[in-house]
């Protein structure tokens, strides 16, 4: 653990929101750091992507499922949402790999394009005009990062954490994912999408799940029915946008 940056990022956390806040971040940090550790026991990172962005290893047959986290995210916070997510999938015994798209870009754009990832740049990830421009910039290095990730990977669905900031970049996202890889499912979760209003605002002919809620259970129950595994289903917090008719209230949280 490197314990200088760790004090630099709490002195940063309570410079921004005072002592309560500081501590606050630690724990959930240190709530992490746990809870993977007790997933993944030893576990090593595979396949380095670029400006410290990794993947988890991934096997010679393939994986089925790749988790992404999209930004805008804080970037001194690791994406708890898909830790969670992975760590419960292998403890089914599915194979998933974790890409952090969010601290990779903010890592590999120009300086003068890190203020970003500042919490005042939040209209240039949601208004149009301002996005447009930005993403110009962001595009070739989004889809270079996305070509070396699936490159030799048999990838059949990808996850995208999304977050109401991130709906432009995710659906610009999506769209270079289908414009590789027509065949992979795109599986959306996250506070982006937890309102008809939200999902709206996706591309919804390239998604093809959207998950509401907490979902781990409902993911399993996603992939077992795309695989053909299961028939008769219940499924929690799930919206299946190819027939647009299935709205099921949010699973347990």
């Amino acid at each position: 653990m490197d314990i200088k940056n760790n004090y630099i990022k709490f002195k940063k956390h309570l410079k921004n929101g005072g002592f309560f806040y500081a501590v606050w971040r630690a724990i959930k940090y240190a709530l992490f750091l746990i809870k993977k550790r007790k997933v993944t026991r030893s576990r090593h990172y595979g396949s380095f992507c670029g400006h410290g962005a990794y993947l988890s290893p991934i096997s010679e047959k393939s994986d089925p499922i790749l988790l992404i986290q999209c930004p805008p995210w804080d970037t001194a916070m690791p994406p708890l949402g898909i830790a969670y997510l992975s760590g419960y999938l292998k403890k089914y015994g599915y194979k998933v790999s974790i890409f952090d798209l969010n601290i990779h870009l903010c890592q590999s754009v120009n300086k003068d394009l890190e203020y970003l990832w500042d919490q005042k740049s939040y209209n240039y990830w949601v208004e149009d005009n301002l996005f447009n421009n930005q993403w110009a910039r962001l595009k070739e290095t989004v889809n270079s990062c996305i070509v070396e990730v699936l490159k030799n990977k048999n990838v059949k669905y990808i996850g995208l954490s999304v977050n109401f900031a991130g709906i432009k970049f995710a659906s610009e996202l999506i769209k270079i994912i289908k414009a590789l890889k027509s065949e992979i499912k795109i599986i959306l979760g996250g506070w982006g999408c937890i309102n008809d209003h939200m999902r709206s605002l996706f591309p919804k002919e390239l998604v093809d799940v959207f998950v509401i809620g907490e979902g781990e259970e409902t993911l399993i129950e996603v992939l077992d029915a795309l695989d053909g595994r299961k028939k008769k289903l219940k499924f929690w917090g799930l919206f299946l946008t190819e027939k647009l008719i299935c709205r099921i209230k949010p699973g347990p949280q």
